[in-house]
């Protein structure tokens, strides 16, 4: 966008928003929170779950941005390039630092951490991959396709995929597909184009989203509680995440930011969003340093251990923002170097 004025500064929010529920997600999962919890003893315990069913929008809301921003625009593949160079620099960066604190690392360890592509360490921009060569194809045809039949096809392709998809017959891997992120790139181009998303009530989407995940907690409950832990709400592809996360990002694209700072804050903090979801899936700091590790949480009184979870949560978030800008800051520093260097020489 040409200038702030014009940005949509929900986009933004939305972006940083994922990237915090997604640092949520990996706490309560893989942190051990949820595998812990005893909602027998204490029902009360499953407001765990709710934020888990609130979060796990994540994903889904980050591709949706991305057809939001991108239809109607030319994709430039530099910004892939330049992605993957980050994906590059924390992966390997991560495990040199592991290595000479002495961690025990295993030849897997090595092998993804030099590799994080091929070993898919990081399934998202896999599947990114994927979505970025089709952009193109997707573009063209959203311009010349008649509207009502683009919009009969977007339904019908949700429609399919919170059904038959989301049971897992229809080869979306439950969500961790490019096929699914091409879809949701679909969702968010309509989203921006269709007249019909501005009739939508906020008060009708915010009570939607709450109950989509309130709803998936009770599936949930049910699962645990009477056939052995099953997580199968926990899914991209769930009818009731799908509509969870449109909902939210319509919300949020039409938070209007009238302050200048806080617009400024925004500007810095939503390009490094990206980098939380790597330095935090780490297969070294996801396996070893996150698993379990917030388990203890659950002895705790309900209150204090939801406390400390958004508080330890919010840091981890903070933090990976902070070595992400130290990051882009060091790296423009070398490329001002490289240049003064180039132009001296000349």
């Amino acid at each position: 966008m040409s200038s702030n004025s014009e940005r949509n500064f929900g986009i933004d929010i939305a972006r940083i928003l994922a990237m915090l529920m997604v640092v949520f997600l990996h706490n309560l999962l893989n942190g051990g929170i949820l595998r812990n919890l005893d909602i027998n003893s204490n029902p009360m315990s499953m407001i765990y779950w709710f934020i888990e069913n609130c979060s796990i929008i994540a994903v889904n809301i980050f591709a949706i941005v991305t057809g939001y921003l991108m239809t109607g625009k030319r994709f430039s593949y530099k910004r892939v390039i330049e992605l993957w160079k980050i994906v590059i620099f924390w992966s390997i960066f991560i495990f040199i630092v592991f290595y000479f604190w002495g961690y025990p690392l295993k030849m897997h360890d090595i092998i993804t951490s030099f590799f994080p592509t091929i070993m898919n360490s990081y399934w998202y921009f896999n599947a990114y991959l994927i979505l970025v060569l089709f952009i193109p194809f997707l573009n063209a045809g959203i311009k010349v396709i008649d509207f009502l039949v683009f919009e009969k096809i977007v339904f019908c392709l949700v429609a399919l995929s919170v059904t038959i998809g989301f049971v897992g017959h229809l080869f979306e891997l439950e969500g961790y597909s490019g096929i699914w992120l091409m879809i949701l790139y679909l969702i968010g181009a309509y989203i921006k184009v269709s007249p019909r998303i501005k009739r939508l009530k906020n008060t009708w989407l915010l009570i939607l989203y709450l109950l989509c995940s309130l709803i998936s907690v009770g599936a949930e409950y049910v699962s645990i509680k009477f056939i052995g832990g099953e997580e199968r709400w926990l899914s991209y592809l769930s009818p009731m995440v799908t509509v969870s996360s449109i909902c939210l990002f319509i919300l949020l694209t039409r938070i209007n930011i009238k302050n200048d700072k806080i617009k400024k804050i925004l500007i810095v903090i939503s390009p490094l969003s990206f980098a939380v979801y790597l330095i935090d899936t780490h297969p070294i700091i996801f396996n070893y340093v996150i698993q379990d590790a917030f388990r203890s949480l659950t002895s705790l009184n309900l209150v204090y251990g939801l406390i400390i979870f958004f508080i330890i949560s919010i840091l981890m978030f903070a933090l990976f923002l902070l070595m992400e800008y130290v990051r882009v800051y060091i790296f423009k520093l070398m490329r001002n170097f490289v240049r003064g260097f180039k132009t001296n020489g000349n």
